[in-house]
């Protein structure tokens, strides 16, 4: 059971490219302070590709930093992101946070990134051209 001076924030990471949870992802749960960001928890990916962090509630800016480069180099033979920060603001105290992220060699996506690029390709394609 979750504290009502505790944050939530969760993350799933997906292998696009081999079709299942990405596994033993390190992934570091930061928070920035004046131009400085400080290490608040650090875990590893489970079997599912996910990880929950719990934090004493703080609005500010944040930080996800998802260390890619050994997960990459154990699954494939190319490595082209070594990590991928995602870079976020909580105002919302009262709610939980979740931040997917969709992993390939050569690529990385936000899921909500996606949706909207497939939609906007979508209506682009659907508009008639002049």
């Amino acid at each position: 059971k979750i504290a009502m001076n505790e944050l939530t924030i969760s993350t799933h990471v997906l292998d696009l490219a081999l079709g299942h949870p990405a596994k033993d992802i390190v992934i570091s749960l930061e928070k920035k302070s004046n131009c400085t960001w400080t290490c608040l928890k650090k875990a590893k990916t489970n079997i599912d590709g996910r990880i929950v962090f719990q934090i004493p509630a703080k609005t500010g800016t944040y930080r996800l930093d998802f260390k890619t480069k050994n997960y990459l180099k154990k699954t494939r033979k190319e490595c082209f992101f070594v990590q991928t920060p995602v870079v976020f603001e909580i105002q919302n105290l009262s709610r939980k946070y979740h931040i997917p992220l969709l992993l390939s060699h050569l690529d990385t996506a936000l899921t909500e990134a996606v949706k909207l690029n497939a939609l906007l390709q979508l209506l682009y394609f659907r508009t008639p051209q002049t």
